[in-house]
C-alpha cells in the first residue's frame, strides 16, 4: 500500500463551538490526500451542506464515499451531498461524475431502535442507487482500497460479543415481517495509511473496540497507529465493556484519540482518565494533520 499523509476534517458532529457552523446528531468525515479526498458518512442531512460550504467552498469532487453503517445519523445526508456537488443520477456520464460509494451488503437491510414505546425505523428509506448510479455502488464484506492508501475494512471480524450497545438494535427478517436483533455487520471503518503509520477513522464502532483493533491486527500487522478518531460508542458502556475497549485500545496504542459523536462527553471523560494528553475531544470543524 502506498504510504501519504491526510488530513482528517470533522464535518458533522453531534458538538459544535465555532461560529458559523451547525452541529447536529450526525457523522461526516473528510480525508484528503494527495490521492483524492474521501467522505465518511454524510450525517442525517441537515448540516452537511452548510457546514460543507463553510469549511470547504471549493469543493466540487470526491474520489470515494463510504458508508460505515446503515443508520440514518450517518447515510441521512447522501441526497444533501450529491445536491452540494452538483450530482444528479440522470445526468449526462453520470458514472464518471459521481464518486465512487462503498458499503457493506447489509447497508440497505430495514433497521430500527427498541423504544419504550415500540420501534423506530432508523435505516436508509430509499435504496443507494436512488441518489448513486448502481455502476460506482460497491458493497462488500472484504477489505477494499478505495482510492492508493485508503482502505475500506468491510466486515469486521467478531471476536467478542457485538453490537454495542446490545438489545438496543433491530432490523426486519428477510423472510418475515418480524423484528430480530440486528447484530450490525455493515459496521465498518477506514484506514489511511501514511508514513509514520496509519490513521483510523470510524462511524460508530458498533461492533466494539476489541473487534475493530483484531480488524487492524489482521490487515495491517501491527503499523503504528497515529490516531484513532470517529465515534466510539462509550458513552453508556458498563464496566465490563468498558474495560474490554480499554484493552483494545492499549493493544493498537493510537498516539492520538479523538471521540466525537456517540462517544458523548461521559465516554471522552472515561477515556480522558485512562489515557490522559492522548485524549482530545472531537467537534465540528477540528482538523487534523498527519504524515
Amino acid at each position: 500500500m502506498p504510504e501519504l499523509g491526510c488530513k482528517v476534517t470533522i464535518v458533522v458532529d453531534n458538538l459544535v463551538y465555532r461560529q458559523g457552523l451547525c452541529g447536529e446528531a450526525g457523522l461526516a468525515t473528510l480525508i484528503e490526500t494527495s490521492r483524492g479526498a474521501v467522505m465518511l458518512d454524510t450525517g442525517q442531512g441537515i448540516a452537511l451542506g452548510h457546514n460543507l460550504w463553510e469549511l470547504f467552498p471549493g469543493l466540487d469532487r470526491l474520489s470515494a464515499l463510504a458508508l460505515s453503517h446503515g443508520h440514518m445519523d450517518h447515510t441521512g445526508g447522501i441526497g444533501a451531498l450529491t445536491s452540494f456537488l452538483g450530482l444528479d443520477v440522470e445526468m449526462p456520464s453520470a458514472a464518471e461524475a459521481f464518486p465512487a460509494l462503498f458499503a457493506h451488503p447489509d447497508i440497505e437491510r430495514r433497521k430500527y431502535s427498541k423504544r419504550s414505546y415500540g420501534f423506530r425505523e432508523i435505516g436508509l428509506t430509499e435504496s443507494l442507487d436512488v441518489y448513486f448510479p448502481h455502476e460506482v455502488i460497491t458493497l462488500s464484506t472484504e477489505p477494499l482500497e478505495m482510492i492508493p492508501g485508503v482502505t475500506f475494512l468491510g466486515e469486521l471480524p467478531r471476536i467478542a460479543e457485538a453490537p454495542w450497545p446490545p438489545g438496543h438494535f433491530f432490523r426486519m427478517a428477510q423472510d418475515s415481517d418480524e423484528y430480530e436483533p440486528d447484530p450490525l455487520l455493515d459496521d465498518t471503518a477506514l484506514v489511511v495509511d501514511g508514513s509514520e503509520g496509519i490513521v483510523v477513522v470510524t462511524g460508530c464502532t458498533h461492533s466494539g473496540l476489541d473487534n475493530l483493533a483484531a480488524s487492524l491486527e489482521e490487515n495491517f500487522h501491527g503499523r503504528p497507529v497515529q490516531a484513532l478518531i470517529g465515534g466510539l460508542h462509550i458513552g453508556s458502556a458498563d464496566a465490563d465493556y468498558m474495560a474490554r475497549s480499554v484493552d483494545a485500545l492499549r493493544r493498537i496504542a493510537p498516539a492520538l484519540i479523538v471521540p466525537h459523536h456517540c462517544s458523548g462527553i461521559g465516554g471522552y471523560e472515561k477515556l480522558k482518565d485512562v489515557f490522559g494528553d492522548a485524549v482530545e475531544l472531537g467537534f465540528v470543524g477540528q482538523a487534523y494533520t498527519f504524515s
